[in-house]
């Protein structure tokens, strides 16, 4: 936790501010690299007395072959179910769509009515990117601010 925190906060701010990459709920940063991070680390940190390996240099390298493999297997298969299904529907909506909200724009509905996330008062497209200007509900926007989704193709 001491290593993995500070880790996935930096990726977070990496992805989300430097690279503007949109990654919903910060999966990638959090789940995904904390998972890889802690995972390796067990190879350093394993305690023969708990079960039954002690961490080594041979033991980190092990793992992190397997999280590596594990990390390419799921980037081919995600990459390759993608591209299936974009043959069959739109993967990623419209700019317009994202910057009204996709609540509204796929769903005809608004999400969090009344402008409050949890009584703090604030826009959801405030908290969903803090450091953008605020748009009021009634205000054109730009959708060019938006920051830009990960574009993967063939």
């Amino acid at each position: 936790g001491v290593s993995c925190a500070p880790f996935c906060y930096s990726l977070v701010e990496l992805l989300k501010h430097k690279l503007q990459i949109d990654d919903a709920l910060d999966v990638f940063a959090v789940h995904g690299m904390g998972g890889f991070l802690g995972t390796i680390l067990t190879g350093v940190f394993a305690d023969k007395t708990v079960n039954g390996v002690q961490g080594s240099a041979e033991m980190f390298g092990k793992q992190l072959l397997a999280c590596t493999g594990c990390a390419l297997y799921s980037f081919i298969v995600g990459y390759a179910l993608i591209k299936v299904i974009g043959y069959f529907m739109e993967v990623v909506p419209e700019k317009t769509d994202i910057f009204v909200g996709l609540d509204l724009s796929l769903h005809g509905e608004k999400a969090y009515s009344g402008g409050s996330v949890r009584s703090g008062g604030l826009k959801s497209r405030e908290v969903a990117n803090p450091h953008r200007t605020p748009i009021k509900d009634d205000e054109p926007g730009n959708p060019d601010q938006l920051p830009r989704p990960l574009q993967i193709s063939v």
